[in-house]
């Protein structure tokens, strides 16, 4: 593998600097609690070249990327600084590096890029949050690799992007109009309209965080035992898509609320508060978005005797409520739900998570599907028995992980629901004590089974769970 630079010379605007937007804020505030030299948050995505571009159609296409979205010329003041400030820049160079298989297999070369632009960290004041590599066979350029930190862009961002490289790819590609900008969502967040969204938001969350148990907000006693596993399953897939069908929920409110009445379970709770991941693009004007954009909603649930049918009605209204209420400056937030654990007696810092990575794509195409009904032949009469196949081929695996997220003893992960459904989780030990990761996850798949096989109240689900620890 040989490499050259291919320097990439981008002009558009002005200098602009200013302050973070709320959804910046957020990442800012995980980038000052990462231990030097941690590249976690670094964001990546690869896009295939059609055949017949030539390498400086590949550069000409990066620069126009590069000028069409401000964030992606935009140096950040070091995390150390107490005012955090952006600066986008009107003119620069991207340097790219230009690296030939000579005649490896693609695979191969492309596996050793990603590692050498993912695993170096950024710095944000000194350098673009961007990093891009261009992959050649015979000199002819296959594909193009990009490395972003997670300051400049959130994972829906990464889809746009691609999105319009694509299409400047493929014959110049007429491209959408240009999306809000960081700058413009700034104006927005200091006008009347955003700040009594705010204030309205802030409140949703102190009533909150004012009735949900302790235990789910504050540290557990003794060390950490931070665990990762990852399910993988069929039959969790085919029960999942048939319950969204029958309950007329998305996939992700759906898994959102089995997520919550487990917890419930493990906990012997009959409050549950979990703290959504929200990418916030509810408008027109912010769905091509492109930045560091995604906010925390409060999903607040509570566990009664009603059957599990009236449960997910609410949890589904639930979750938009959370959504509703999740736009604000997240440094104040922070600050509130402190105030009241103090109030209340207890230190705040250990909250439970959910984040659905699903692609976009997936997202608008599989959501759409499952509360519309009748897809990819699912359902039917046959429909236990096929989930009953796929579950003996469920695969609950340990992964050797040793990261953790900020202020988290509990973060799902909702990977993917394309052909099986793939769930990672990452816990403290001792907040699921005696069960385990995996042991969560298998009970996910089995509630959600039960679900599609039975209809129980909550209490008759609860002791099905108990019998099944024993």
């Amino acid at each position: 593998m040989t490499s050259e630079t291919l320097p990439v010379e981008f002009r558009a605007g002005e200098r602009w600097s200013g302050p973070l937007t709320w959804g910046q804020l957020a990442i800012w505030d995980v980038v000052r609690w990462l231990p030097p030299g941690d590249a976690s948050l670094n964001l990546l995505r690869v896009c295939d070249v059609p055949a017949g571009r030539t390498t400086g159609e590949v550069a000409d296409a990066l620069r126009r990327l590069v000028e069409r979205h401000e964030v992606l010329r935009t140096r950040f003041t070091r995390p150390e600084n107490p005012e955090p400030r952006q600066t986008v820049e009107p003119h620069g160079r991207l340097d790219v590096a230009l690296v030939e298989t000579d005649g490896r297999a693609r695979e191969g070369v492309m596996d050793e890029l990603v590692s050498r632009l993912r695993s170096r960290p950024f710095d944000l004041a000194a350098e673009l949050p961007l990093r891009a590599a261009v992959v050649t066979a015979d000199n002819a350029p296959v594909a193009v690799v990009l490395v972003f930190n997670h300051m400049a862009v959130d994972g829906y961002s990464v889809e746009i992007v691609g999105r319009d490289l694509r299409l400047l790819l493929t014959d110049g590609g007429d491209l959408p109009l240009r999306a809000l900008q960081p700058r413009g969502r700034i104006a927005y967040e200091a006008s009347d309209p955003a700040r009594r969204r705010a204030r309205q938001a802030l409140e949703y969350w102190a009533d909150g965080i004012r009735e949900l148990p302790g235990a789910l907000l504050a540290p557990d006693p003794g060390p950490e035992r931070r665990q990762w596993a990852r399910i993988t399953s069929g039959a969790l897939r085919l029960a999942l898509r048939e319950l969204a069908n029958r309950h007329r929920m998305s996939l992700s409110m759906l898994v959102q609320a089995l997520t919550g009445l487990l917890l419930g379970f493990y906990r012997h709770e009959s409050r549950v508060g979990i703290r959504l991941i929200v990418a916030t693009r509810f408008t027109a004007e912010t769905r091509d978005y492109v930045g560091a954009f995604n906010q925390n909603g409060l999903l607040r649930l509570s566990l009664g005797a009603e059957p599990l049918a009236e449960f997910l009605g609410r949890a589904r209204m639930a979750s938009m409520r959370a959504y509703q209420y999740c736009e604000c400056d997240p440094l104040l937030l922070e600050e509130r739900i402190e105030a009241i654990c103090a109030e209340r007696g207890f230190g705040a810092g250990a909250y439970c998570f959910f984040n659905d990575v699903r692609s976009f794509d997936e997202v608008r195409s599989g959501d759409r599907g499952a509360v519309g009904g009748g897809h990819d032949g699912e359902g039917g009469p046959d429909l236990l028995g096929r989930i009953e196949t796929a579950r003996q081929r469920t695969r609950v695996t340990a992964l050797d992980r040793d990261g953790r997220q900020k202020d988290a003893k509990f973060f799902l992960f909702l990977n993917t629901l394309v052909g099986e459904a793939r769930l990672t989780l990452a816990t403290d030990g001792r907040f699921l004590a005696p069960g385990s990761a995996q042991t969560f996850l298998a009970d996910l798949e089995w509630l959600a089974i039960e679900a599609v096989s039975h209809d129980r109240t909550l209490p008759e689900l609860a002791a099905a769970w108990s019998r099944r620890q024993r």
